[in-house]
């Protein structure tokens, strides 16, 4: 499989998910910020006070003493840090002429301007640069290591740029590729990929696999008849060369290894 490939299955699978949520640009920036080391739901709270509060706009955020500030976003964790780093990357915008005057720069000058900002990083450059902006980026966060890796894709210890540069020469389109990637981890690609057992009457092939990804295939080194364990699927009859799909539970690998039978 390439990675086209998985991303044309994710596309039929799942379609555009209107990701990222956000009712505005500065929403989606002020997510992208906060979202850094931990859960969404965790930065729906942190969002949710700050629009009780009134304060999410450019200018009351701008005006809210910093300390007001953290204790807003408090439920998104490191309250203290991302206050600082929202700042910033507000005050850059407010400096570079607001949403606007960006939404006219090249992706390369915002990209390269965004990575200036104290506290933004790659990933948060590029969560910007797509969602907020709408330019065609591709995000390398841990689901897209997580998933392509499993399929053999790619070598998920390789560095953000490099593996931005790699996904990037693949012309992939960016905006459904990460709303799919997100559903998928969400719904089953768990850091650590659970395990099914195939049997034949001569051997047993165990596959490691994670349950999530629709009809992802493997190649599988059995012959006749094989019977899922784990999860369950109907498979049909293989052999040495055959790629096996699995339609209902739908899996990707990360290895085989065959085991005598008994």
């Amino acid at each position: 499989m390439t990675l086209l490939e998985a991303y044309r299955r994710l596309d039929d699978a799942w379609g555009p998910q209107h990701w990222w949520p956000g009712e505005s640009v500065l929403e989606i920036m002020v997510g992208a910020v906060l979202t850094q080391n931990t859960a969404w739901s965790n930065v729906e709270r942190a969002i949710a006070n700050l629009k009780a509060a009134g304060t999410l706009s450019m200018q009351a955020l701008l005006a809210l003493p910093l300390d007001e500030l953290a204790a807003l976003i408090r439920p998104a964790g490191y309250f203290n840090v991302k206050a600082r780093r929202l700042r910033a990357l507000l005050e850059w915008v407010w400096e570079a002429g607001g949403v606007e005057a960006l939404s006219g720069w090249t992706d390369e000058k915002l990209r390269s301007g965004l990575l200036g900002v104290h506290g933004v990083g790659p990933e948060t450059a590029d969560d910007i640069l797509l969602y907020a902006f709408g330019r065609p980026v591709f995000v390398i966060d841990a689901y897209t290591r997580r998933i392509l890796g499993r399929l053999g894709l790619i070598d998920p210890t390789m560095g953000y740029e490099h593996l931005r540069a790699v996904i990037a020469d693949r012309s992939l389109p960016g905006r459904n590729m990460s709303i799919g990637k997100v559903t998928i981890a969400a719904s089953g690609a768990r850091p650590r990929p659970e395990t099914a057992f195939f049997m034949t009457p001569t051997k047993s092939v165990r596959v490691s696999v994670t349950v999530g990804m629709p009809s992802v295939s493997i190649l599988a080194a059995a012959r006749p008849q094989a019977v899922a364990q784990e999860p369950q699927a109907a498979l049909p009859t293989i052999t040495a060369s055959t790629p096996l799909f699995f339609t209902s539970a739908a899996v990707s690998s990360v290895g085989i290894s065959t085991l005598p039978w008994g």
